[in-house]
C-alpha cells in the first residue's frame, strides 16, 4: 500500500509540474536512454532510435531515489558536479507565470548554495525574480540531486527569461559546478476575463450520495489566494462546518482545496456560498456575484458503497469504550528542527500511541496539493508529555506544516470506525474524543518558526 501511494504521489507531483518522465522512468522505473547537452538542454532518444529536441512538452526526468539520468550508465555516479536536467526546458514557450522551476544535478546538491548561485531575470534586462529553494520530494522521500525553485511572485507574461547558474552552486561534498550553465524560456500570456468565475466544483451542484470529505473549487483564471483566505466569510457552509483552505500548487493559482475537521456529517444536505468580494484575479477584477451550490452526503450503513456508521460505544461486551471528552492536548511547541512536543491533560498510553502514530505531522506547503505525511516517530518525555521526532530535520525554507493528534473526530482517518484504532489513548484505555490540529510555518518571516535552528 505504501509503495502504491508513493507512485500515486510521484505521478501527481511530476504531472503537476509538467515533468513527464522519459520512457518508464520518473516514478521508479529505469529511464530510457537520454542525452544531456553540455548547455543543460536535453534531447531524448525514442524507442525507434530517433532523437527529438525537448520543447513545449516540458519533458524532464527526476530520478525517484536521487540517482542520475543521461550521460551515465549502470547507475555510476558522475565524477563532476553538473546540471543535467531542468524545468522549464530550454526555449520552452507558454510557461505559466507562476511556474515552479526544478533543477536536477548529477550528484546531491547543496540547496543553500543555489540562493546565491541562481539568477533568474528577463533576458532583455530587468529586475531579477525573487525565489525560495526547497527539496524535491519523490515517493521514496527527498531526491538529494534535485531542488525546487518557488517564485515569490508571478513572472511577467509573454516575457523571455534566462535562468543562470554560476559555479557558486555546489554539491554536498563541496564540489563546485563544473561550469556556468544557463537556459531560457518564455512565459505565456495572462488569460483573463473581465471578472473571474467559478468553472467547476466538486462535489457537483445537486449531487447526492456524496462520499467526498473535501471540496475542490476551480476558477476561470488565476486568483489572488492571499486576498481570498484573508477575506472574512470567503466561504460559508450551511449547516456550518469547520474547514481549512489551501491553494493547489501547479494549477496556475486557479484551484482551491477545502478540507474539514471534523468531517462533514453523513446523510446531510449542504449549501456552499463563495463570497464574490473574496475572489479577485491578478488584475484586481472580482467575481460579479456570489457563487452558490448544494450537495448531499451519503447515508451511513453496512451496504455496498456506504460509509460505515459509527459503532455504538459503552461498557458492554463487544462495545468500544466511549470517547473521553475530558482528554485533550494542553499545549504543543516546536523544540527544534526535528522535535515537536505535545502535552496532554492526563497520563497517556505511550506504547499504543507510538505503534499507531497517534501524533502525526503533514506537509501542507502546496507542492502536492494535499497534506503529505512527514516520516517520524513518537518518544516519551513523561506520562503526560511526548515528542514527535522527524526522521530528518525539517528544512527552514518557508514550508507549511500541520501537526495532528488523532481523535475520534479526526477526518484524516476517513473511516469513522477506524479512528478508534489510531486515536490518542490514555492509560485507562479511553480514546481522545476531539483531535488536535495546529498549523505552523518554518522560516524567518513574521509569525514563522525557525525550524532549522
Amino acid at each position: 500500500m505504501k509503495k502504491f501511494f508513493g507512485f500515486v504521489v510521484c505521478g501527481l507531483l511530476l504531472g503537476t509540474l509538467g515533468l513527464m518522465s522519459v520512457g518508464t522512468g520518473g516514478c521508479g522505473g529505469s529511464p530510457d536512454e537520454a542525452t544531456i547537452k553540455a548547455s543543460g538542454d536535453t534531447t531524448k532518444t525514442t524507442p525507434s532510435g530517433d532523437t527529438t529536441q525537448e520543447g513545449d512538452s516540458g519533458d524532464a526526468v527526476i530520478p525517484p531515489s536521487g540517482g542520475t539520468t543521461g550521460g551515465t550508465t549502470g547507475g555510476a555516479v558522475p565524477s563532476v558536479f553538473d546540471l543535467v536536467l531542468h524545468y522549464p526546458t530550454a526555449d520552452q514557450t507558454g510557461v505559466d507565470i507562476s511556474t515552479t522551476l526544478v533543477l536536477n544535478f548529477s550528484n546531491p546538491v547543496d540547496k543553500a548554495s543555489l540562493n546565491s548561485a541562481l539568477h533568474l531575470a528577463p533576458s532583455g534586462g530587468g529586475a531579477a525574480a525573487a525565489f525560495t529553494v526547497a527539496p524535491f520530494v519523490g515517493p521514496d522521500g527527498e531526491v538529494p540531486s534535485a531542488a525546487m525553485i518557488t517564485l515569490s511572485a508571478p513572472l511577467a507574461p509573454t516575457t523571455a527569461y534566462t535562468a543562470s547558474l554560476t559555479t557558486d552552486a555546489k554539491g554536498i561534498d563541496g564540489s563546485a559546478l563544473v561550469a556556468s550553465r544557463s537556459f531560457s524560456f518564455t512565459t505565456g500570456a495572462i488569460v483573463t476575463s473581465e471578472n473571474p468565475e467559478v468553472t467547476t466544483v466538486s462535489p457537483a451542484n445537486g449531487s447526492t450520495d456524496t462520499t467526498s470529505y473535501n471540496i475542490i473549487v476551480t476558477f476561470s483564471e488565476a486568483i489572488d489566494y492571499d486576498h481570498f483566505k484573508n477575506t472574512a466569510g470567503h466561504l460559508v457552509l450551511s449547516p456550518p462546518a469547520t474547514f481549512t483552505t489551501a491553494l493547489i500548487s501547479g494549477t496556475q493559482n486557479k484551484t482551491i482545496l477545502v478540507t474539514f475537521e471534523p468531517p462533514l456529517k453523513t446523510n446531510t444536505s449542504y449549501t456552499v456560498t463563495i463570497d464574490k468580494d473574496a475572489v479577485k484575479d491578478m488584475l484586481g477584477n472580482k467575481m460579479a456575484a456570489d457563487f452558490v451550490w448544494s450537495f448531499k452526503t451519503k447515508a451511513c450503513g453496512s451496504g455496498k458503497g456506504q460509509i460505515p456508521c459509527t459503532e455504538e460505544c459503552g461498557a458492554g461486551k463487544g462495545k468500544k469504550p466511549c470517547p473521553d471528552e475530558t482528554l485533550q492536548v494542553l499545549a504543543s511547541s516546536v523544540l527544534n528542527s526535528q522535535k515537536i512536543q505535545v502535552s496532554f491533560s492526563r497520563d497517556m498510553n505511550f506504547t499504543f500511541m507510538k505503534a499507531n502514530d497517534s501524533i502525526r505531522l503533514y506537509n501542507i506547503g502546496g507542492t502536492l496539493g494535499f497534506p503529505f505525511p512527514v516520516s517520524g516517530t513518537i518518544e516519551q518525555v513523561d506520562p503526560k508529555t511526548y515528542n514527535w521526532v522527524a526522521a530528518a530535520p525539517l528544512p527552514d525554507s518557508d514550508t507549511d506544516y500541520n501537526l495532528k493528534v488523532i481523535g475520534m473526530d479526526s477526518s484524516v482517518i476517513t473511516d469513522a470506525n477506524q479512528r478508534y484504532k489510531y486515536a490518542a489513548r490514555s492509560t485507562d484505555g479511553k480514546a481522545m474524543a476531539h483531535g488536535y490540529s495546529r498549523d505552523f510555518a518554518c522560516g524567518s518571516g513574521k509569525g514563522k518558526i525557525p525550524c532549522g535552528e
